[in-house]
């Protein structure tokens, strides 16, 4: 297994990390990307990425993080968890509560 990737990314002038595990998207299920606050105030976005659609790249992450702050995410907040998923046309959605990833969610 290869070792984790982890890279900054600034979205509406907030720093961020985001760390993908090795192999999270190789066919496996349950993998997430992990993305948190340079403040490290353990609010954790989980990105799911075992649809067909989705595509590791900056842009996807920046629009993870958009649609998770528009859906009541703040990474200022101690604590603050939310699992993201994408439907088949390749829109973000939140998992339900108890929901970890997107093929459960049925």
């Amino acid at each position: 297994m290869a070792k984790a990737i982890k890279r900054k990314i600034k979205v509406l002038n907030e720093n961020y990390f985001w760390v993908l595990d090795g192999n999270s998207t190789y066919g496996q299920k349950e993998h997430h990307i992990r993305i948190h606050s340079e403040k490290l105030t353990k609010s954790i976005l989980y990105l799911d990425t075992y649809n067909w659609h989705f595509e590791v790249r900056p842009k996807t992450i920046e629009q993870a993080i958009l649609f998770a702050r528009k859906n009541g995410w703040n990474p200022e907040e101690k604590g603050k968890v939310m699992y993201l998923s994408m439907k088949n046309e390749g829109d973000l959605y939140v998992l339900p509560d108890g929901i970890k990833y997107g093929y459960l969610d049925k």
